[in-house]
């Protein structure tokens, strides 16, 4: 039997979350509706944990445009980012910057342009790292009657890249996903999962089988409440060793807390437990 391989388990969580990635194309009505609700928005936060954080975010909407200014503290020291993104209804086209600044100084960002197309969209990104190195995401969205595709090519700062796949199927209660990533070195992963929708949220499950024939699975089942919402998942490996994941949070009344137990493969559980206070203004 194998070893126990951490990464095999990042992979599947990592696409787990992937399959839960929903995409919305901006029509006239969805732009007239922002446009109508034009306003300024400002939020501030703050948590504790393993260490203290504070987090102040202005968000702006108005005519097709949103900008968001965030900024954070904790004890590594101040940081920023800086997110604009304009809709041009007429031309069918998207453009987005996102510049952030760590709390060493260093500067990361992001430029994305984008247009629609009859059945869907394409996107195309490209980011500079802290290390002032490149890397670029280019992807085509198209919709269809049972739901939507959408292909990607990402190329990484050392010039390899990753194609993917994925097909949303919808179903009675919810949504088929299969998913496909290969690298430019041979390597792959198939996704072949679902989501169930019920009345109180949604179970998502599925399995990823790697190039060579192992094989995993895991589910995510989250329900919401009144204030805030209780997650289970959990990963299994091909050899069938488990890792789980318990998370509960809550927030009102201007105060969240998020408790957290980690369950590993012999049994052993770390908890965790994060909160804070929020607020939000709105100028009409």
């Amino acid at each position: 039997m194998m070893a126990l391989n951490s990464k095999f388990f990042k992979n599947i969580m990592g696409i787990a979350a992937i399959s839960a990635f929903t995409i919305l194309i901006l029509n006239p009505s969805v732009a007239d509706a922002r446009e109508r609700k034009a306003r300024d928005t400002n939020r501030t936060a703050s948590w504790s944990g393993k260490s203290e954080v504070s987090t102040t975010q202005r968000v702006a909407r108005d005519r097709g445009s949103v900008s968001r200014d965030t900024t954070w503290q904790n004890s590594r020291g101040t940081g920023s980012s800086n997110y604009d993104r304009n809709y041009d209804r007429d031309a069918r086209t998207m453009n987005s910057s996102r510049i952030t600044i760590n709390s060493q100084g260093r500067t990361a960002t992001t430029n994305s342009i984008g247009s629609r197309t009859e059945t869907g969209y394409n996107k195309t990104s490209t980011r500079t790292g802290y290390n002032g190195e490149t890397s670029t995401r280019v992807s085509d969205f198209t919709k269809n009657e049972n739901g939507y595709s959408k292909d990607s090519v990402y190329t990484g700062q050392n010039g390899k890249t990753v194609t993917s796949s994925k097909d949303i199927t919808k179903t009675d209660t919810g949504y088929d996903v299969n998913r496909n990533v290969t690298s430019s070195t041979g390597k792959s992963l198939t996704t072949d999962g679902s989501v169930v929708k019920t009345d109180s949220g949604y179970n998502r499950t599925g399995t990823n089988t790697t190039g060579s024939g192992n094989s995993g699975s895991y589910y995510k089942n989250t329900i919401k409440t009144d204030d805030g919402r209780t997650v289970n998942s959990g990963v299994t490996n091909q050899d069938g060793k488990t890792m789980t994941k318990d998370m509960v949070a809550t927030h009102k009344d201007g105060v969240w807390t998020r408790n957290t137990d980690r369950t590993g493969p012999k049994g052993n559980t770390l908890s965790n437990t994060i909160g804070g206070t929020y607020s939000r203004t709105t100028n009409p």
